[in-house]
């Protein structure tokens, strides 16, 4: 049976944290001096830890540039429970600040964080605080389904106990999180509060993973430091001291990894064989956010409503309308999709909602999302062109060469452009053609070939432009059968075109606009003659076989071909990668939010930082799963 949380004056329950969690890590003296530092918290319980943390944080003058803070919360915390979580903690802002000037910053913290606080679904989210030098990651979900691959270093780790903690700190766990703690770094358990009880079974347990417990605390407090032992750590060495990379694109995908790798400290240079940025199918006049809604809450649809969610962050620097999306479908569709989606997130709306919400006569209903909206690219890439970036317009990288730990920019005639230890491949349609040597002595490949070529499709990206008259706009963006986007007051941008539509002369393109402009107005009460009718100017889309974009480190298909006897015997082993060299592209017609999601999840990468989605997750958009079905199948696994 759960204890109840005891009553404490202001303050104690912060008070306790630091006296137990963060003295048993030896915090704040062991991060003085360093450039960041990773925090992970086994359970999260009423944010006393965190504040504790971030009050310590600020006190500190030799605090750590960039506080990594993950924590684990098991199912999903509404804004609203956790508020009344504070309550019963006795914590409140003026508590958990004070009236020196540290104590102000926690009060704007524990503001912000309630601000920002995100819908209670499962999977991560993102909150950044102190001016984004704080990072709060938070896991909602299956400790168990989270904690694998989601923190690749920890500098200190809180484990905090409390009687229904057994999903937190189960043996698996605690060795999944003891890994990947840095070598000379320590590990801190203590009681959720004073009366709780530390089983032996929990101590036995660190002991079996190769900790050392020596107890601490006075007054009654109840707490182990836990130093390593013996046994291996498998924590990810810290971030690289040489910040500073290759971007090949200057479309979504590359504007948007340069942003992020930017605002992490690192120097950018990026090129690009057009004469400005966006050239491509990233030049549309308006893009839109396509979350999938599924009833089953497919990996599919846990991607899409991550990278919506990054989306809200920091790379929100305008240009991004948030009218919300009207995803129209029959009123069963729609009950089965939006079955235990908060209203936050989705719900189903009949035909009169749907309406309101549209501003428009509609003849269905269908699923109102009203965290999503639309965006206008142009403006949005220039908001992400931050200091740090340096751009090569009309400028062509045709090759990629590895000349010792650094690779090499080649122009069509040879020319080396520039190098860097690592470069990120984001150029749209142009990526499978990019030609790869990752060693003087081997043969280059053409970069399609490390994906296997027959996974990547190029089709048209191609929009209507469409007219119409006052009060026949929609005010957020229709979905269904196609989309719809309004562009301004009387600017409709539908598609997607028919990639068998040949517009090449006046009388296909008429013949085609009129069968989209139909399967639009099908959709509507009353009948609307358009003011005039344009395409778009096309660009080529890079998609995938399974509709998921390529983000992370480009496969080795050399030292695959060497090793494919073994490997076929050990599918799930990692495949070899290209040191160094990274991908983000195939983005077909949701480049708006795989754009953001590929580059956090790069950025994260190279900076050993807590990744923005969990492992199962990331494993879906590795560059190497369709070798890695390719072995299986050799072995006849399904």
């Amino acid at each position: 049976m759960t204890k109840p949380i005891l009553n404490r004056a202001p303050q104690d329950a912060m008070a306790y944290a630091a006296h137990t969690l963060l003295a048993g890590c030896a915090l704040p003296g062991a991060w003085q001096g360093a450039e960041t530092w990773t925090v992970l918290d086994l359970n999260f319980g009423a944010a006393a830890a965190l504040l504790a943390t971030l009050r310590a944080w600020h006190d500190d003058p030799q605090r750590p540039a960039r506080l990594h803070y993950v924590a684990l919360t098991g199912s999903p915390i509404s804004s609203g429970a956790l508020r009344e979580r504070l309550t019963q903690q006795g914590i409140d802002a003026a508590s958990a600040g004070g009236s020196c000037e540290s104590g102000r910053r926690v009060q704007r913290d524990l503001a912000d964080l309630l601000d920002q606080w995100p819908i209670a679904l499962k999977g991560v989210s993102r909150i950044e605080l102190a001016g984004a030098r704080i990072q709060l990651t938070l896991a909602a979900g299956p400790p168990a389904a989270l904690l694998p691959g989601l923190v690749p270093r920890i500098d200190s780790l809180y484990l905090p106990y409390a009687d229904n903690a057994q999903a937190h700190l189960t043996p698996p766990m605690l060795r999944a999180a003891l890994s990947r703690l840095a070598p000379d770094r320590r590990a801190a358990l203590a009681g959720i509060d004073r009366s709780t009880e530390i089983p032996g079974s929990i101590l036995a347990s660190l002991s079996d993973a190769g900790m050392k417990l020596e107890l601490i605390g006075a007054s009654g407090l109840v707490a182990f430091g836990l130093d390593r032992r013996h046994g291996h750590s498998f924590a990810l060495p810290a971030p690289l001291d040489e910040r500073h990379a290759l971007v090949i694109g200057s479309g979504l995908a590359g504007c948007a990894t340069a942003f992020a790798l930017a605002r992490r400290g690192w120097t950018i240079e990026r090129f690009d064989q057009g004469d400005h940025d966006l050239v491509g199918a990233s030049g549309q006049a308006s893009l839109a956010h396509h979350p999938s809604i599924t009833s089953d809450d497919a990996p599919f649809s846990q991607l899409t409503r991550a990278a919506l969610r990054l989306s809200q962050g920091h790379y929100d620097v305008g240009g991004v309308t948030w009218s919300g999306r009207l995803q129209l479908c029959t009123p069963d569709e729609a009950e089965r999709a939006c079955a235990g989606s908060p209203a936050e997130w989705a719900e189903p709306v009949g035909v009169a909602q749907a309406c309101a919400r549209a501003g428009l006569a509609l003849r269905s209903g269908g699923i109102w999302m009203p965290g999503a909206g639309h965006a206008d690219p142009a403006v949005l890439t220039a908001g992400w062109a931050i200091g740090g970036i340096q751009t090569h317009y009309q400028t062509r990288v045709s090759r990629l060469e590895r000349r010792g730990d650094r690779w090499h920019a080649l122009a069509p005639d040879g020319q080396c452009l520039a190098q860097a230890a690592q470069v990120v491949i984001a150029a749209g349609a142009q990526t499978g053609s990019l030609s790869i040597c990752g060693d003087r002595s081997a043969s280059a490949f053409a970069l399609a070939d490390a994906f296997d070529a027959a996974c990547l499709q190029h089709r048209p990206g191609r929009s209507l432009c469409v007219t119409l008259p006052r009060g026949a706009m929609p005010s957020c963006v229709v979905g269904g059968n196609g989309h719809a986007i309004p562009i301004d007051g009387q600017g409709l941008l539908l598609g997607p075109a028919d990639p068998g539509d040949s517009v090449a002369d006046h009388t296909e393109q008429a013949r085609a606009a009129t069968a989209i402009w139909h399967r639009y107005s099908e959709s509507l009460q009353n009948p609307v003659t358009p003011l005039s009718m344009r395409f778009h100017p096309a660009g080529m889309r890079l998609s995938t076989r399974d509709h998921l974009p390529l983000a992370g480190p480009v496969p080795d298909i050399g030292q695959i071909a060497r090793q494919r006897d073994s490997m076929i015997r050990r599918d799930r082993s990692p495949l070899p990668a290209m040191q160094g060299l990274w991908v983000a592209a195939g983005f077909g017609g949701r480049g708006l939010l795989w754009s953001v999601l590929a580059a956090e999840l790069i950025a994260a990468r190279l900076d050993a930082a807590p990744a923005p989605i969990q492992q199962s997750l990331a494993q879906a958009l590795d560059p190497g799963r369709f070798i890695r079905r390719g072995l299986r199948r050799d072995r006849n696994i399904v």
